[in-house]
């Protein structure tokens, strides 16, 4: 008897998630919806996290485990497509949670609506809220939704996205590698260049750990240096076209306000790397006039002055001020 592919596969990369995959697993084992796949994937997790996934495994016939080396979270969500059989992939973090209902309302709306791509709203939590994050978007045109991910209007977190499988495969779509930060961002951007069908689902159906997610942040300046350099390659690579120059000028934004989450550069360093997007600073339109201006001299050759300045604000206001 041929075995029937599951509705949906839902991808999890894991990588020193033990206090948080029970909570995670938990919820979504909770689903109205049953037609669908657990695709695991142990990132060469150093601590129980593997141990855990192969627990709920014998538990549930619907998880399936694989464990490899680790490569990081990119080369973690591209080993669990390549293995997917599901009709639509969604991406899922462990030290998140999901609503019962998720997989059904949003299958039930790619159904009705033949969709490639269906967005659903989060909610963000952190120690002191929680916070519901519309992501309507402006039309539902994907050149208009890639328009929106690049000015904020919508998160690139494939969490909240349900993506029909052969929508990437007929593509050849795959994860930038080596690329661990915004991953998921250059991967829907690729996707939404073909002009795919997007729908939406106009209901919080993820719960992003906001607080727990800063805390897996490394704070290793090497590293946040190097995926700063992967970020930018993505960005030239899948944004070179005349068409996509608003959406480039935007993406160069992230990594480098990235900078001033830490005591990363010199001046000259920080110049060196980054002085040759000083020109197209004042084109960011997202951006606000002051945060243009800071980053602007900091190309010039000013940013630790800058970096001192911004360290000073957040202390007094008690927030990330070069965002604001």
């Amino acid at each position: 008897m041929v075995q029937k592919n599951p509705a949906i596969s839902v991808i999890v990369a894991v990588y020193k998630a033990e206090k948080y995959l029970s909570r995670f697993f938990d919820t979504l084992l909770s689903q109205t919806f049953t037609d669908f796949e657990v695709l695991a994937i142990d990132d060469g997790s150093p601590d129980r996290s593997g141990e855990m996934c192969e627990e709920y495994a014998r538990r549930d016939a619907r998880i399936k485990v694989f464990h490899k080396e680790n490569g990081g979270v990119a080369s973690a969500r591209q080993y669990g497509i390549e293995r997917a059989s599901g009709e639509y992939t969604i991406h899922a973090d462990p030290d998140d949670r999901v609503e019962p209902d998720m997989l059904k309302l949003l299958y039930e709306k790619a159904v009705a609506d033949d969709a490639d791509m269906v967005i659903c709203d989060y909610y963000e939590e952190s120690a002191e809220e929680t916070i519901l994050r519309r992501q309507e978007p402006s039309s539902l045109d994907a050149r208009e939704v890639l328009w929106d991910l690049f000015t904020g209007k919508l998160h690139g977190g494939l969490w909240s996205k349900l993506i029909r499988r052969s929508a990437y495969e007929t593509q050849n779509i795959r994860f930038f590698k080596g690329l661990n930060f915004a991953e998921d961002l250059f991967f829907c951007t690729q996707l939404l260049k073909c002009g795919i069908k997007v729908s939406y689902c106009g209901v919080a159906l993820y719960h992003y750990d906001k607080k727990t997610n800063e805390n897996s942040i490394t704070k290793n300046l090497a590293f946040i240096i190097e995926q700063n350099d992967r970020y930018l390659e993505a960005a030239r690579t899948f944004l070179q076209e005349p068409e996509y120059r608003k959406e480039y000028i935007n993406s160069i934004g992230s990594p480098l306000f990235r900078i001033f989450e830490t005591d990363a550069l010199t001046s000259r360093e920080f110049r060196r790397r980054y002085g040759k997007y000083r020109k197209l600073i004042w084109k960011m339109k997202t951006r606000t006039v002051r945060v243009r201006t800071l980053l602007y001299f900091s190309c010039l050759g000013f940013y630790r002055p800058v970096y001192r300045l911004l360290s000073l604000k957040r202390k007094i206001a008690g927030n990330h001020y070069y965002g604001k």
